[in-house]
């Protein structure tokens, strides 16, 4: 089975269209990042902090 990790703006833009035409016929798992709420990541592995706080 594959599965796709869908994030674009529009669930039936061009991305998803086409998307879908390259899976046509094959066992597919279709996940929709937009249905999700993901936090921001901060990135300090540069500039010598620490995460203390993963609030």
């Amino acid at each position: 089975m594959i599965t796709v990790l869908f994030g674009g703006s529009r669930p039936e833009g061009n991305s998803a269209e086409l998307a879908k035409i390259v899976l046509k016929d094959l066992d597919y798992n279709w996940i929709d990042l937009t249905k999700y709420h993901f936090d921001p990541v901060r990135d300090v592995r540069h500039n010598g902090e620490m995460i203390t706080d993963y609030t």
